[in-house]
């Protein structure tokens, strides 16, 4: 999650229309690549920008981050190529990002990834730190590499744990990779929204921004100053220091249970007090290095395309997206009942209300709401089984009855699996399904 302390946002989300109102009222328009997609509420060229940036990115990533003179190098796999694109909302406003994803998360961040076994999402707030005087462009643009960054480390680690610290330090260094003319790019320099607070020295001391996890419980202000610090900190030991194979010694080390400072001062042959020393004299001394460099081989053009989306299928992207991340009925619920104001209905606002409906277990009314739906996508395919499922465990019917949905989970993920090959989650479900279907045969 891209964190950044706004200002207060009350007195720009002032439109008469509620929430669901503006989203259904919206034009939204969809930016596709070979690896990203964008969904966004903005009908200039930005997000052509930014999705050609993202994809030169990416290709950065896959030539350098797996190399050992970059931080966590050998934990990464390079990049999964049979991944699916990238799901990437990009709000042209701050009340446009509230709608999307609440007040709350409008108030406290300018960015954030979200992701579990049904979707992955990056969101990207266009209208944040418009009042610092800088061009929205360059800052939505750092948003976006912090975001994918994190896509990264979670995709392709392979499972490895990264600390608070990293998580976010990485994301920070990465964020403000830029590109030039003749394939050249600059890489390390400081994120504009964390120069206030490195310039004002609002960092953490190395002990605690290593013990500090993302269930801590901490202020707000407490959270900027762990970005800045992961940043500084990542900063010191990958570009100051050069000390990638120390770092990944860390991270294994933590990932085989080690405690962070006794890892960190194993790993770094330093006492943490002494270590914390020259942390803070680097701060002290504000002179950061960077790279700069021609990347080898040249980028590959970047190929896009922009459909305004018709708006039962925006809405019905919307409330898929909504159900993910919230969890909630109520406002599903409220979008699907403002589109069908207007005379719009998709299968997918059952669909997505299934879902959030699973999540607080009422499975009955999940199954009944989708049972005479023909499951279309992968997603609606993954709902239905789980729905399936939750009739076999709790539904009052016989072992035949049992073996036979049982068999229809088992096609339902195969699909699935076979629409997108690397569907982890998928593979394990469907794994799961087969050993129900094989222990209930047993004793049929």
């Amino acid at each position: 999650m891209k964190y950044l302390l706004l200002l207060p946002l009350l007195v720009l989300l002032s439109s008469c229309k509620s929430q669901q109102e503006q989203i259904v009222d919206s034009s939204w328009y969809e930016i596709k690549s070979e690896n990203f997609r964008i969904i966004t509420d903005d009908n200039s060229n930005r997000s052509e920008i930014l999705i050609k940036d993202l994809e030169r990115f990416r290709q950065f990533t896959t030539s350098y981050y797996g190399a050992a003179t970059l931080p966590g190098g050998s934990l990464l796999r390079g990049v999964n190529k049979t991944n699916s694109p990238l799901t990437i909302y990009v709000a042209e406003s701050v009340e446009s990002y509230a709608n999307l994803l609440g007040y709350d998360r409008a108030f406290s961040t300018a960015g954030m990834y979200y992701t579990n076994e049904y979707g992955q999402f990056a969101f990207i707030n266009m209208g944040a730190g418009s009042y610092r005087q800088v061009k929205k462009l360059t800052l939505a643009r750092e948003f976006l590499f912090h975001e994918y960054m994190h896509y990264l480390l979670v995709n392709q680690s392979q499972g490895v744990y990264h600390p608070y610290w990293y998580s976010e330090g990485i994301a920070e260094l990465f964020s403000t990779l830029t590109f030039g003319d003749d394939d050249n790019f600059i890489y390390g320099k400081m994120p504009i929204s964390r120069e206030y607070s490195l310039a004002k020295g609002r960092i953490l001391p190395v002990a605690p921004l290593l013990i500090t996890t993302r269930h801590s419980d901490v202020s707000d202000e407490y959270l900027s100053a762990l970005y800045a610090s992961g940043w500084l900190l990542t900063h010191y030991i990958s570009l100051e220091k050069k000390q990638s194979a120390q770092l990944n010694g860390y991270l294994m080390a933590l990932n085989n249970g080690k405690h962070p400072i006794g890892a960190f001062e194993t790993n770094f042959g330093m006492n943490i007090n002494a270590f914390n020393e020259r942390y803070i004299q680097y701060l002290k001394n504000d002179n950061y290095k960077y790279i700069t460099g021609k990347f080898r081989g040249g980028f590959k053009e970047v190929k896009s395309t922009r459909v305004e989306l018709p708006t039962a299928d925006a809405l019905g992207e919307i409330s898929r997206m909504m159900a993910i991340t919230s969890k909630e009925v109520e406002p599903i619920s409220k979008l699907i009942e403002t589109a069908n104001k207007q005379g719009i209905d998709t299968a997918h606002f059952d669909f997505s209300l299934a879902y959030v409906l699973l999540q607080e277990k009422k499975g009955k009314e999940a199954r009944e709401l989708i049972a005479d739906h023909q499951a279309e996508t992968s997603w609606q395919n993954m709902v239905t089984a789980a729905s399936l499922k939750w009739q076999v465990e709790h539904g009052d019917i016989s072992v035949e009855e049992k073996q036979q949905l049982l068999q229809q989970i088992i096609e339902l993920y195969q699909l699935v699996i076979e629409l997108e090959p690397y569907n982890q989650a998928a593979k394990l479900r469907l794994k799961l399904a087969q050993q129900d279907l094989t222990q209930l045969s047993k004793t049929a």
